[in-house]
């Protein structure tokens, strides 16, 4: 889902996505484990989407993976508010690639968020995150 087409930009999202991988997977796993349990009994039908199929699942994953981008993106930001030199005992992307970098690559990951997330075609959606 990250994808520029400035190299350097590339490669500075995906630097905090390559670290600490373990602890990227958990928010989304937690949210979709809760969409499974939720989706036994869907109060209205989505519109155009069934009750579980793939479709709805798909929209699941992408709303999972659009909650991990804004949650980077501030710790991105955070990082260079705070002057941090690490994350988690890693190397922040602010001490490795300097807070312009840093700044623009949350920038970029907020950006790409808005993105999906207006694909997704649901303002109540828009609201919640």
């Amino acid at each position: 889902m990250v994808v520029a087409e400035v190299p350097k930009l590339a490669s500075a999202a995906e630097y905090f996505f390559k670290i600490g991988v373990e602890g990227k997977r958990f928010r989304p796993t937690v949210l979709l484990l809760m969409a499974t349990a939720l989706n036994v009994h869907l109060p209205e039908p989505i519109p155009n989407v069934g009750p579980v199929t793939t479709e709805l699942r798909a929209r699941q994953q992408r709303i999972a993976e659009i909650t991990e981008m804004i949650h980077v993106a501030s710790l991105l930001h955070d990082d260079v508010l705070d002057d941090a030199d690490t994350r988690r005992g890693i190397k922040s992307l602010n001490f490795v690639m300097g807070n312009k970098v840093s700044v623009l690559a949350g920038d970029f990951l907020l950006s790409r968020a808005c993105v999906a997330l207006a694909s997704l075609r649901n303002t109540e959606l828009w609201s919640i995150l």
